[in-house]
C-alpha cells in the first residue's frame, strides 16, 4: 500500500493482541506488500470460562475483523493458527520468531495430550458423536479433542452434539438442568456426564437419535414435516422437548396491548424525530403475511437495525413480534425492562442454544412472528455475510414461513468497531436508509436445511443489490 506507514510483526502482535479472548499472539507470516499476516493465536482460557465462552474460532474471528478495519490505515483481516500450547520465547520472554518456524508448520512447546479413559462416560459421548459426524471418528479422539478448533463443530453443530448426549443419558434435551458453556473439548464433555449421571432405562450407547417420519410426512402436531438425518433427527427432539408450562413460553403467549401500542408509538415517533436527518425508504410491505406465525429474516448491518426492521412492519405484526438476544446485553435493569418493552426474550446462545432454538419455536407455534438476524453478527464491511442454518431449521420446524429483508444504509451510519457517525445526521446530509421486504419462503421437506439457507440469503442480496430503485419489487 504505497503511502502506508511501515508495520512490524511486534505491532500486529501488539494491535491484535488486544482481543480479550487471546492470551498470546505471535506473527508466524507477514507479506509488507499486501498487509496480510498469518498469526499463531492462544486463546485465553480463564476468560473464555469466566464468561461462559466456548466459540473460540467464531469469536476471536469477530475481534480479529474489528481490530483489522480499526487499525490506522486497515488491515486485512489475518489468518488465526489456533493453539493451546505456549508460544516459543527467548531467555529475555520476548516471542521467538525464528524457532515459529513456517506459517503452515509452527513450531510449539507441545503438551503431552491425555488419553481418554474407557468409561461408559465416555463411551456414551463418543457414541452420540459418531452418530452425527461419522467421518470424526476416523481421526485421533482424545480428551484433550476441542470441539470447535479440532473437529471444526460450529455453535449449531455444538449444540446438537450436547443434545444428542442428552437423549442418550435419558433427558430430554435441555431438560436436565446442565449448561454448556464451560464444555471445550471431549474430556470436558465426558466430565460433564459424569456429573450428570444416566438416567435408568436410557438408550445409552448403542441407540440412535429419535426416528424421523418419512420425508414429507407430518411429525407430531405443529412439528413440521421431518428430515433423514442425524441432525435433523436430533433436533426435531429438541423442538418437540419445548416445555408447554414454561414461565418465559408464557410471557410470550401473553399480549398487552398498551405494550404493543406503546412500541408501536415509540418507534413512530422515534422516526418522525429522526425525519429531518435520515431519508427512510421502505418497499415491498405488501409481501408481508397477514400474521404469524413468521420468521422476520433482515441482513445485520448495525445495532439499530432491529429498530428499523421493527418500525417498517404493521402494528398487526408488530403486537405479535418478539426477539430473541443474548442474556450479556441485558445484565441492567433498564436493558431488563427495555427487553420487557419490546418482546425481546435474553437468552444464551452460547453455553444453551438449543434452549434459545427451543424458545424461538415456542414463539412461532403459538402464532408469533419472530425477528432473528440470520448472519448471527453485524457485517464488518457492510456486506451481507453468510448465513447460519438456525433460521431454516426453525422454519421447518414450526411451518413458518421466512420473510427475507435487505436493509442498506445502516452501516454507513453506525459500522462495526466504530461510535456512531453523528456528523453523518447533519440535515444538508440525510444519509438514505432503505428496507426492502421480499416474497415470504416456506420450508420445504423436499429441501436441505442447507439448501433452504442458501435460497435464503440469494433473496437477501439479490433485495440489497437492487438498490435504489428495484429495491422490494
Amino acid at each position: 500500500m504505497d503511502g502506508a506507514p511501515d508495520v512490524s510483526r511486534r505491532d500486529i502482535e501488539r494491535h491484535f493482541a488486544r482481543s480479550m479472548f487471546v492470551a498470546e499472539v505471535a506473527c508466524v507470516a507477514w507479506d509488507p506488500s499486501s498487509r496480510h499476516a498469518t498469526l499463531l493465536v492462544v486463546p485465553d482460557r480463564a476468560v473464555l470460562r469466566a464468561n461462559g465462552l466456548t466459540g473460540v474460532r467464531e469469536l476471536v474471528r469477530f475481534e480479529f475483523e474489528t481490530l483489522a478495519v480499526q487499525h490506522r490505515p486497515p488491515l486485512p483481516v489475518p489468518d488465526a493458527i489456533f493453539t493451546f500450547d505456549p508460544v516459543p520465547r527467548t531467555d529475555a520472554g520476548e516471542i521467538d520468531h525464528q524457532a515459529l518456524g513456517r506459517p503452515d508448520q509452527p513450531h510449539l512447546v507441545l503438551r503431552a495430550r491425555r488419553a481418554l479413559d474407557d468409561t461408559p462416560a465416555s463411551r456414551l459421548v463418543t457414541a452420540a458423536l459418531a452418530s452425527l459426524r461419522p467421518a470424526l471418528m476416523a481421526g485421533p479422539i482424545d480428551a484433550d479433542t476441542n470441539l470447535e478448533l479440532d473437529l471444526d463443530l460450529d455453535s449449531l453443530a455444538r449444540a446438537a452434539l450436547f443434545a444428542a448426549v442428552e437423549l442418550r443419558a435419558g433427558y430430554p434435551p435441555t431438560s436436565s438442568g446442565t449448561t454448556w458453556e464451560d464444555v471445550f473439548t471431549i474430556g470436558d464433555l465426558v466430565a460433564r456426564v459424569e456429573r450428570l449421571g444416566t438416567r435408568a432405562g436410557s438408550p445409552g450407547v448403542g441407540a440412535e437419535p429419535p426416528a424421523p417420519t418419512p420425508e414429507g410426512e407430518a411429525g407430531d402436531a405443529g412439528q413440521g414435516p421431518r428430515h433423514g438425518t442425524a441432525d435433523d433427527a436430533t433436533w426435531q427432539a429438541v423442538f418437540s422437548a419445548v416445555p408447554t408450562d414454561d414461565a418465559i413460553g408464557t410471557e410470550l403467549q401473553r399480549q398487552e396491548w398498551s405494550q404493543a401500542v406503546g412500541f408501536w408509538l415509540a418507534l413512530r415517533l422515534l422516526r418522525l424525530a429522526v425525519v429531518p436527518f435520515v431519508r427512510i425508504e421502505v418497499s415491498g410491505r405488501h409481501h408481508l403475511p397477514a400474521s404469524g406465525p413468521a420468521v422476520i429474516c433482515p441482513n445485520h448491518e448495525s445495532f439499530l437495525d432491529a429498530f428499523v426492521v421493527s418500525a417498517a412492519l404493521p402494528f398487526r405484526l408488530l403486537r405479535q413480534t418478539f426477539f430473541l438476544g443474548a442474556t450479556e446485553y441485558f445484565v441492567t435493569p433498564a436493558m431488563r425492562r427495555l427487553a420487557r418493552a419490546i418482546n425481546l426474550v435474553p437468552v444464551d446462545p452460547d453455553g444453551n442454544l438449543s434452549r434459545a432454538m427451543q424458545l424461538g419455536a415456542l414463539g412461532l407455534r403459538r402464532g408469533k412472528v419472530l425477528v432473528v438476524f440470520p448472519e448471527g453478527e453485524r457485517s464488518i464491511d457492510g456486506t451481507v455475510r453468510p448465513f447460519r442454518d438456525g433460521t431454516a431449521r426453525l422454519a421447518l420446524a414450526t411451518g413458518s414461513v421466512m420473510v427475507p429483508v435487505a436493509t442498506r444504509g445502516m452501516f454507513e451510519l453506525w459500522p462495526r468497531g466504530f461510535p456512531l457517525r453523528w456528523r453523518s445526521l447533519r440535515p444538508w446530509r440525510r444519509p438514505h436508509i432503505r428496507v426492502a421486504i421480499g416474497r415470504p419462503i416456506q420450508a420445504s421437506p423436499d429441501r436441505s436445511v442447507e439448501d433452504t439457507t442458501r435460497v435464503l440469503r440469494d433473496t437477501v442480496i439479490t433485495l440489497w443489490t437492487s438498490a435504489p430503485d428495484k429495491m422490494g419489487q
